[in-house]
């Protein structure tokens, strides 16, 4: 997000645009709805890097000044004041607000940072980058700054080499290789994991080498065209970003075929804005020239106030807390561009024996006060107790994980993961999504206990449905993972099948609320019928039943489990940030009433099977929520969590469910009166 335009002629739009884009992302990084596509303002950020970058390099060439140190010694003036800053003071205020395993990873991502490969470190993280867990990293937007930084470390050399051996290729050639190269290594690894093409510098570079073809090429460009034609070229161009901003989700393919749309629009304008295009003229005004100066501050310290406000506050952040914590990072860039940013650019002032004294000195302590962080994970002496314990609970643990100690997650749904005693026979199959993995460690054990065996068979967002398709889902992988599912479940030696799932989310395409302050963050999912229908949400539930309905005509029993109650709240954080604030109030509860508002069409649809001698229900309302005080907790009156997060049940809320189930399974008395006075 760094630019400088050093010895180039200063282009007014090209500063008003990085303010607009900047003031864009911060309302996506919001979670502002109108803004979801808005994801791809960082493609146009990283073609106006490319095309300075190049402009800056050539100018230098042609007025006989080009050097690769002095080009990398502007790009450290540029970006490692600032950066330092809001590193080492977001590292000691999350002192005070983080749990020590989140704390643990943003010293271990500014480590990275550090190193110039934050893209490398979220590549390799566990939850991708529209994760409701990203925007509680406060560096989860450095990820960025890696990869503009390793196309800074590449891009001077590869001019340095296309001047020594110019009589073999020229920078045109070697920057259309990349571009080529680069494209088709993000073909090639978006279908197979878009994280990985999200992050990494091979499948990104494409966009940064064609700014920079631009910049080369820019006068030849304008040649071609009429100049009468160019304003509405440029304002063409822009209408096409905008156009992808506001139709474009966060399921499209992306860096993908797509992405050249709005790439596509943003080298247009780049190429063909002049002072009477309508763009140009509207980012020409002072106030978005001022928010394009202090742009690569104000983008570096949005999302720290949003991941540091998320931990202080024990509820969802509001529009309103949105709206403050904007401010006060736009406030804050002000005082860092003027008292860090310009001074440090000043060569006068900061000579480069100086710049480089400065820089090494501050980077050695703030490598180790991360590295410190890091090895002592997250200092936990720092926290009370209380703050520990309450964070930490030791049945908030690992799910999907057999006695046996193996991960039931690694299993796909053609090997389906055994579970239970290993010497009987697998009569029995737990699937569904992850609601059904969370019962996976007591069900193994219940099994165990009750010389049962059989498999589990579930896959992550992705609830059983025959007819159903999730949005989102480009390779169809859910729909194929319940075809393989429901044939294995047909086969003669398979008796009982439990089925679990988070079916009212699949209904809805909005995130979930329980209208007590706690609201449901990261990329939404949902179900839509195979065959288009006009009632979307009939034709879901149908899918929900009709596996159910032929499970019974083939004479296998069915246990089926109903909606648990979704609590809107990670639980362990709202305890976390309750105890460290010291809260009186500690009840982690939603209304029974939004839990059967929110269920309501599941819970009918279930019930409007009928009675069948073969189908049991286990009602987690029954076990988790008490009618007479019309509350559904998150704990047992002792205070232990009984959630692993907002809508997982921990391994201890599992144990209360699968008490029922088994006691469904094994055609037992129900154990529910006796469940209830235990809990």
């Amino acid at each position: 997000m760094a630019g400088n335009t050093a010895g180039v002629k200063f282009r007014p739009e090209i500063e008003g645009l990085r303010g607009l884009l900047v003031l864009v992302v911060i309302f996506f990084h919001a979670g502002v709805p109108a803004f979801e596509g808005v994801y791809f303002t960082v493609d146009i950020f990283f073609i106006v890097s490319g095309y300075l970058m190049a402009l800056i390099i050539q100018t230098d060439i042609d007025a006989g000044r080009f050097s690769i140190i002095g080009f990398y010694e502007r790009r450290a003036r540029r970006i490692f004041p600032a950066l330092y800053v809001v590193l080492f003071s977001s590292l000691l205020c999350a002192y005070y607000l983080m749990p020590a395993p989140e704390y643990e990873k943003m010293g271990e991502s500014a480590l990275w940072v550090l190193g110039l490969v934050g893209n490398i470190y979220f590549s390799l993280s566990s939850y991708g980058y529209f994760d409701a867990d990203m925007g509680l990293q406060p560096f989860m937007h450095l990820w960025t700054l890696g990869l503009e930084q390793q196309y800074y470390l590449l891009i001077p050399i590869c001019f340095a080499l296309c001047l020594g051996l110019r009589r073999w290729f020229s920078i045109n050639a070697l920057l259309l290789a990349m571009t080529v190269l680069s494209f088709g290594c993000a073909l090639f690894i978006v279908y197979k994991n878009m994280q990985t093409a999200f992050y990494l510098p091979v499948s990104r570079f494409w966009e940064f080498s064609l700014g920079s073809l631009l910049a080369l090429n820019e006068a030849k460009l304008r040649s071609w065209v009429p100049a009468r034609f160019h304003a509405r070229l440029a304002d063409a161009g822009a209408a096409t970003v905008t156009l992808i901003l506001c139709t474009a989700t966060v399921h499209w393919v992306h860096p993908g075929p797509a992405t050249l749309i709005p790439v596509f629009g943003g080298l247009v304008f780049l190429g063909f804005a002049t002072p009477q295009s309508l763009l140009a003229r509207m980012l020409s005004l002072r106030v978005f020239q001022q928010l394009g100066a202090i742009s690569f501050s104000l983008y570096l310290w949005h999302q720290v106030f949003f991941a540091l406000g998320r931990w202080y506050s024990i509820d969802s952040l509001t529009g309103l807390d949105y709206f403050s914590l904007t401010v006060a990072a736009l406030l804050l860039s002000v005082v860092s561009y003027n008292l860090v940013e310009v001074p440090f650019r000043n060569r006068a002032k900061f000579k480069p024996a100086v710049l480089w004294s400065v820089l090494i000195m501050v980077t050695i302590p703030l490598y180790f006060t991360a590295k410190y962080i890091d090895r002592k994970h997250g200092i936990e002496e720092r926290l009370p107790v209380a703050a520990l314990e309450a964070y930490r609970d030791k049945n908030s643990g690992s799910i999907a994980l057999t006695a046996d100690n193996v991960a039931c997650y690694t299993f796909s749904g053609d090997t389906p993961c055994p579970i239970g005693s290993p010497e009987m026979p697998r009569r029995w199959m737990l699937v569904g999504d992850s609601h059904a993995a969370a019962l996976t460690t007591s069900l193994d054990r219940a099994f165990r206990d009750n010389d049962l065996a059989g498999y589990a068979a579930f896959k992550n967002a992705c609830a059983f449905a025959i007819g159903s398709r999730l949005v989102g889902d480009r390779k169809r992988e859910c729909e194929r993972h319940n075809a393989v599912v429901m044939e294995r479940l047909l086969q003669d030696d398979v008796e009982g099948v439990i089925l679990a799932g988070r079916y009212p989310y699949f209904l809805d395409d909005e995130s979930y609320n329980n209208y007590e302050g706690g609201v449901e963050e990261g990329i939404q999912l949902w179900f839509e019928p195979v065959s288009p229908r006009a009632d979307r949400q009939a034709a879901v539930i149908e899918s929900f039943l009709a596996p159910v309905r032929e499970l019974l005509s083939r004479g296998k029993r069915v246990v089926l489990v109903y909606p648990v109650p979704e609590m809107g709240w990670h639980v362990p954080h709202y305890l976390f940030k309750s105890v460290l604030r010291r809260s009186e109030s500690l009840d982690i509860s939603i209304s029974l009433e939004r839990y059967l508002e929110r269920s309501d069409a599941v819970r009918l649809a279930f019930d409007g099977l009928g009675e069948h001698p073969g189908l049991a229900r286990v009602r987690p309302a029954q076990v988790l929520c008490d009618s007479d005080r019309g509350r559904c907790s998150a704990q047992r009156k002792d205070g232990r969590l009984l959630y692993l997060d907002d809508d997982h049940v921990n391994n201890l809320g599992a144990e209360l469910l699968v008490s029922e189930i088994m006691a469904r399974a094994l055609e037992e008395a129900s154990l529910t009166d006796r469940i209830v006075t235990r809990f």
